[in-house]
C-alpha cells in the first residue's frame, strides 16, 4: 500500500508543471505527510508487538541487532531534526551477545538514543564551518565487549548539561526541556527507565560524561560473570 502511495506522490510531482500546480502541490505534500505518519505508526507497531512476544523471556541475543533495531525506530526524527546516528562496532564484524530480555535491551538503547538526539533542540547554531558541521550534528553509539563486561556507549556533541542538574538527571520526571511543550520534551522518563533496567534487569551500571555547550556521553556497563 505505502508502494502505491509513493507512486503517486511521484505521479503528482511529475505533472505539477501542467494544470494546477498549486492543488497538485498540495496534494503531494499531503501525501508524503500519510507516509511519514505510516511509517511512524509501523515502527510503534513494531516496537508494541517485540515487548508482547518477549517482555519476560531470556535468551542469548545480539547486541548490535537490537541497536540497529533502536536506530530504524528513530530514522523519522533523526530526519526530522537533522541529526545522524552512526553505529560503531568495537568488534568488527563480530556480534556482541548478551544473556538477557532483547527487549529490555532494545528500551535502552532506545531511550538513551532518544535522549542524545534531543540534545540538539537547545545547542546554538553552528558557528557555519562547514568542515565541523557534519561533526556536530550525530549521536554516536558503540558497543564493544571483553570476557567479563559488555560497554554500550552513547555520545552526543549536543548542549550538554548544567552542573546543578547533574545529581537529578536520572530521576523520575526530570526533564532538562522544562521550558518546552509536553509534547516535544515528553514526561523525562527515559533516562530514569534506562538506569531501572539496566541495574534491575542485567545488574549494571550507567555512567553520564558532560560538559555544558560540548555534548555528553552515557556509558552502560553489563558485567557478564552475573549472566
Amino acid at each position: 500500500r505505502r508502494r502505491r502511495v509513493a507512486l503517486s506522490v511521484e505521479k503528482l510531482r511529475e505533472s505539477e508543471d501542467g494544470g494546477n500546480g498549486k492543488v497538485q502541490a498540495d496534494a503531494s505534500r499531503d501525501i508524503t505527510k500519510a507516509i511519514h505518519a505510516s511509517k511512524r505508526m509501523e515502527a510503534f507497531l513494531q516496537t508494541a508487538r517485540k515487548q508482547l512476544d518477549s517482555e519476560d523471556k531470556k535468551s542469548l541475543f545480539s547486541a548490535n541487532k537490537e541497536i540497529s533495531d533502536a536506530i530504524d525506530l528513530l530514522l523519522h526524527k533523526s530526519h526530522k531534526t537533522g541529526v545522524e546516528m552512526r553505529f560503531v562496532s568495537g568488534d568488527g564484524a563480530k556480534e556482541v551477545m548478551i544473556w538477557g530480555n532483547p527487549v529490555k535491551f532494545f528500551q535502552i538503547a532506545v531511550n538513551l538514543i532518544s535522549n542524545a538526539i534531543d540534545s540538539y533542540a537547545d545547542k546554538p547554531p553552528a558557528d557555519g564551518n562547514a568542515a565541523n558541521a557534519a561533526d556536530i550534528d550525530a549521536v554516536t553509539i558503540r558497543v564493544s565487549a571483553t570476557a567479563k563486561r559488555v560497554r554500550l556507549t552513547v555520545e552526543d556533541k549536543g548542549c550538554g548539561i548544567k552542573e546543578e542538574l547533574r545529581k537529578s538527571i536520572f530521576e523520575p520526571f526530570f526533564t532538562t526541556k522544562q521550558d518546552r511543550p509536553r509534547s516535544e520534551c515528553g514526561f523525562g522518563l527515559g533516562l530514569s527507565t534506562a538506569k531501572e533496567i539496566v541495574e534491575r534487569d542485567f545488574s549494571g551500571t550507567i555512567e553520564l560524561e558532560t560538559a555544558e555547550g560540548k555534548g555528553s556521553k552515557f556509558s552502560v556497563v553489563i558485567p557478564l560473570e552475573a549472566q
